[in-house]
């Protein structure tokens, strides 16, 4: 029985990294009849990796030190290494729109010492899918081995809806109103375009209260434990309890899922909220605070709903998106949802052919 690891951003309770190693784990588990083989989480400064044949580098923002550093180390080893949902992020917003503009070279982008392990890593590796466009015109730019490279979306599309998780624990006459909107918010630490939280959630109170005042109720939901602080702060902001709800508790994918389902339309800080509002076809606005956020709207044909966090007119902007969602809510489900199975056959693809492990 082969060895696989799955070097992930695990062991930090954060929703999207969880909900993409447990796609991860059920599609080994649902295929185990072709790939013979037992998978392992990666655990942060992991440095043997001789027990293992094959090495993953799993979903979520990867394509970096020191993560490809351990499919460096796999491959130069003659390893099996695949590259399943990875993409590229902490990308400046400047070198971000010069690069959407085609106005920078990929080196000024990656940085050398990156993109020369990339291109090594991408050359050996059995199988290669990227999160989104961006990060393919990353690669491809920086002189990469393209043959076996597709944009394979997110793995957290994988996710597989399951009926009645989340509900029961709320009071059914709220969740009954005819018009609900889903609301994420959470830290980055500041580490986002504009580099100013507190304005950002500003806004997302004035935004709350005006949806309000247009008869919305506002369900408010955390992806991360250190989320929950600021989700608690801009619920003051809003100050209005008898129109928004703030779910004290850390739902997971099956019961956020849920909720999402019986939402109009979501508004979501982290980029796992807007995947999962995907897989609940329902409209997302995303808020753009990193490279990894326009990545993702992009490979779900979705560009045009992302507001930048450091747009001058925020609150305006993300009114405006969020009236788009209602007025082209049957197109947008349809687009997603041609996204979706796209990629799902090729997410699915090291495991349905057998090549994880043979």
């Amino acid at each position: 029985m082969g060895k696989v690891l799955y070097v992930g951003w695990l062991g930090f309770n954060n929703l999207g990294d969880e909900i993409m190693w447990s796609a991860f784990k059920r599609l080994a588990h649902d295929h185990s009849n072709k790939i013979n083989c037992e998978v392992f989480p990666y655990k942060m400064g992991l440095n043997n990796i001789d027990p293992f044949d094959t090495v993953v580098l799993g979903g979520g923002s990867l394509l970096t030190e020191p993560y490809i550093d351990v499919v460096y180390r796999a491959a130069a080893t003659g390893k099996k290494v695949l590259i399943w949902g990875s993409g590229i992020d902490w990308i400046n917003k400047q070198k971000l729109e010069q690069f959407m503009n085609n106005q920078i070279d990929v080196e000024s982008l990656l940085g050398t010492a990156e993109d020369t392990k990339l291109r090594e890593i991408m050359a050996a590796a059995h199988y290669v899918g990227v999160r989104g466009p961006l990060t393919y015109r990353a690669l491809k730019q920086a002189g990469t081995k393209m043959d076996n490279v597709k944009i394979s979306g997110d793995p957290a599309f994988l996710l597989r809806p399951e009926p009645k998780q989340g509900v029961s624990h709320h009071k059914e006459e709220w969740f009954n109103r005819t018009k609900i909107v889903g609301l994420n918010w959470g830290t980055a630490r500041n580490r986002l375009y504009g580099g100013n939280e507190e304005a950002v959630e500003n806004s997302l109170a004035l935004v709350a209260k005006e949806l309000i005042n247009q008869g919305f109720g506002i369900y408010m939901y955390c992806v991360w434990g250190n989320d929950r602080l600021p989700a608690n702060r801009l619920y003051e902001k809003i100050g209005d309890s008898k129109n928004v709800m703030l779910e004290p508790r850390l739902l997971n994918y099956y019961e956020l899922l849920d909720i999402m389902t019986q939402c109009e339309f979501t508004i979501n800080f982290k980029l796992h909220a807007n995947v999962v509002s995907s897989v609940a076809n329902t409209p997302f606005v995303a808020l753009g605070y990193r490279f990894k956020v326009f990545d993702f709207a992009l490979s779900t044909g979705l560009g045009e709903y992302v507001v930048p966090t450091d747009a001058t007119d925020l609150t305006k902007q993300i009114l405006s998106v969020s009236e788009s969602c209602l007025v082209n809510k049957k197109d947008i489900v349809s687009t997603i949802s041609k996204y979706r199975s796209e990629y799902k056959g090729y997410l699915e693809l090291p495991f349905t052919n057998g090549s994880l492990t043979s």
